[in-house]
């Protein structure tokens, strides 16, 4: 390294030393990121628009915020050199922040990270010089950061991040965010993201604060009651659709119920944002429905009924026969490499094995891809602790449309549970389900 950068470097460490940088919010803060991005594959060329606000609604007694984040993204395609606009989604969560950017989440987090705005910020003299490290297992991320330069006017961070889906797709993403020490916020964070497996892609992500203003205490309450209100109805919304799914006999009456429960929080709703955002899971609460009736259709051919019979190698070619395992509870996890949910999916599935490993339990994947290389590859890269077959043909067998797709079959061979995609306490769910079956006495197939 040359000398002029390491002489750089240790003046900003030295400068940073005594007061590592920190966040400083009070209540009633709007803050408003504005976001662009570009992605270009061998094929295709995106580009993305839009904007994260967040409001500071509540200072908590442990020196963390709760923040409420709204996040609007519209994506284009430019594959035919016109934008033409494939999609546009607002998300809204809330989380509690820390000054170091350490944050306590919950269940409205799925589609927002607050590292991609708050990222870690070092936690002393040492980090400062030698750099800094944690784990998001939230978000399946890995975070490494290091200093590039400080001065009155700015804080320049390096952070490299990496998922669990990162290295089975062999990506590679590097963050360069500025802080600014007069108003301790991140003024600008630049992420390149570049990806080899499969299809090459690259994407660049531009995060640029451009509005920082105050709301005032009336305000604040109501986004607090409204807010609340939203994510409780959105709770109840999502587990009324989600039962309605386990009966197809008592499908229609249970989504219309799920329905009404987001038409009665409109009528309540005396706040813009969320009164739009209400109007906008109405409006697609209808067309959704025969997704619903397509998953409760599938369960419904499977569940309850003998699981049908095969004999399958494991990716070495050690033979596996489900009639050889009768008298125990088969879980079977169909998955692909390509399969991002899948993957994300796995570390819960590792610890569904470990919590099951005295009881009279088999967990088996069953993988799809056509190169057994990849397979091989996902294996080993998230250390899986239990075989994975050969089991192209065996989807169609089980109904199976998407991935992942999980079932629990009982000591007889019957099918109970089916799990249709990735759920973020898919595990706990099906150990929960796997020790009922092994405390009560299966039936026999109708």
């Amino acid at each position: 390294m040359p000398l002029a950068t390491l002489t750089t470097l240790a003046f900003s460490a030295t400068l940073l030393a005594a007061a590592p940088p920190r966040y400083d919010l009070s209540v009633g803060d709007t803050l408003v990121y504005e976001t662009r991005a570009e992605s270009k594959g061998e094929r295709n060329r995106f580009e993305s628009a839009g904007a994260w606000t967040l409001w500071v609604l509540d200072a908590n007694d442990d020196g963390s915020w709760r923040v409420l984040a709204r996040a609007q993204n519209e994506r284009f395609s430019l594959r035919t050199g016109e934008p033409k606009s494939l999609w546009n989604q607002t998300w809204y969560g809330w989380f509690d922040l820390f000054p170091d950017g350490r944050y306590v989440h919950n269940a409205t987090l799925s589609a927002i990270n607050p590292a991609a705005i708050f990222p870690r910020l070092p936690a002393d003299e040492a980090a400062v010089a030698t750099g800094w490290a944690w784990d998001d297992p939230n978000f399946f991320m890995e975070y490494r950061a290091t200093l590039e330069t400080a001065t009155d006017e700015a804080v320049a961070l390096r952070i490299e991040r990496e998922s669990i889906t990162d290295r089975i797709y062999l990506t590679n993403r590097v963050s360069h965010a500025t802080f600014d020490p007069a108003t301790r916020l991140m003024r600008r964070i630049e992420t390149r993201t570049v990806k080899e497996w499969g299809t090459r892609n690259e994407e660049q992500v531009t995060m640029r604060l451009t509005e920082r203003g105050r709301i005032d205490e009336a305000t604040v309450d109501t986004l607090r009651t409204e807010a609340t209100r939203f994510f409780d109805v959105s709770r109840r919304y999502n587990r009324l659709t989600e039962e309605a799914r386990t009966d197809l006999s008592t499908l229609d009456d249970r989504l219309e119920h799920a329905k009404q429960v987001l038409v009665a929080a409109r009528a309540e709703s005396g706040e813009a944002d969320f009164q739009t955002r209400l109007d906008e899971m109405i409006e697609i609460h209808g067309p959704r429905t025969n997704y619903h009736r397509d998953r409760a259709t599938r369960r419904a051919a499977v569940v309850g009924k003998p699981a049908p019979d095969w004999t399958l190698p494991d990716i070495e070619g050690t033979p596996y026969a489900l009639a050889d395992m009768r008298g125990k509870v088969v879980i079977i996890d169909f998955w692909y490499r390509a399969c991002t949910w899948c993957v994300r999916a796995m570390p819960q599935l590792r610890r569904v094995v470990e919590e099951l490993a005295d009881e009279p339990v088999v967990f088996l994947g069953m993988n799809t891809d056509e190169d057994l290389d990849d397979a091989r590859f996902v294996i080993d890269a998230m250390r899986l602790n239990y075989p994975s077959l050969q089991a192209r043909e065996i989807p169609k067998q089980y109904q199976v449309r998407a991935f992942p797709t999980l079932f629990i079959i009982d000591q007889e061979g019957i099918v109970r549970e089916v799990h249709l995609g990735y759920s973020a306490d898919l595990g706990a769910t099906v150990v929960r389900q796997v020790r009922a079956l092994l405390a009560e006495t299966p039936p026999t197939a109708g």
